[in-house]
């Protein structure tokens, strides 16, 4: 991980001082591109920036900056946590997926609808994580891994089926999803994570040689 700092003076010397910040960003965004580097984070006069804040700050002209930084990494070091995160993670899901249909058939789902919900929250928010994942890694390493659309396509169906039968309060059709369909899709990805991750070795292997 690398971090770089440049004063507000010095980028005046070369931006206007009205230039909205959100442009000064973009092009140390787009610089890195080529570098094979991603911006991981902002830090504006001091003050660490979330992804919110570049959205809440993005028009603040430069000439009220003081200091820039940014913190950058290799693309491929976040490509191995993204995914060393969702393959120690999977299982957790796995098994918490299977936990809770046995306490919907055992007392009903009132009592752990929220458990529910918030397992089917920590789902959907795998498959938005991987849809990130796919743009930047793009079809490089995806046509190797030829399950992704399918295990994508079933984990979005598992999901609506859970999260209609919580709407429903279709007990028996939740305690079969999360014993069954929503597990099954969950095992599934872990190997298909598995295997990119295998790919993003092998390659990096290779160039090491």
């Amino acid at each position: 991980m690398d971090r770089y700092k440049v004063t507000g003076e010095e980028l005046l010397g070369v931006y206007q001082g009205e230039t909205p910040l959100r442009r000064v960003f973009s092009d140390i965004e787009k610089d890195l591109i080529g570098t094979g580097q991603v911006v991981c984070q902002f830090i504006v006069n001091g003050l660490e920036f979330s992804e919110a804040d570049e959205l809440k700050f993005a028009e603040m002209p430069l000439s009220k900056v003081t200091t820039l930084e940014y913190v950058s990494e290799a693309k491929k070091i976040i490509h191995f946590q993204v995914i060393e995160g969702w393959l120690s993670a999977l299982p957790e899901l796995i098994s918490a997926s299977e936990n809770l249909s046995q306490k919907i058939t055992k007392g009903g789902l009132r009592s752990i609808w929220r458990d529910v919900k918030e397992l089917a929250d920590n789902s959907l928010f795998l498959v938005n994580s991987l849809a990130t994942l796919q743009t930047v890694v793009g079809d490089q390493y995806l046509s190797m891994v030829t399950e992704w659309v399918v295990c994508e396509k079933n984990l979005h169906k598992a999901i609506e089926q859970l999260l209609k039968a919580l709407e429903g309060k279709d007990e028996k059709v939740a305690a079969i999803v999360l014993d069954f369909d929503l597990p099954t899709c969950l095992e599934d990805w872990r190997k298909t994570l598995r295997t990119l991750m295998d790919k993003f070795e092998e390659k990096s292997d290779r160039s090491a040689s």
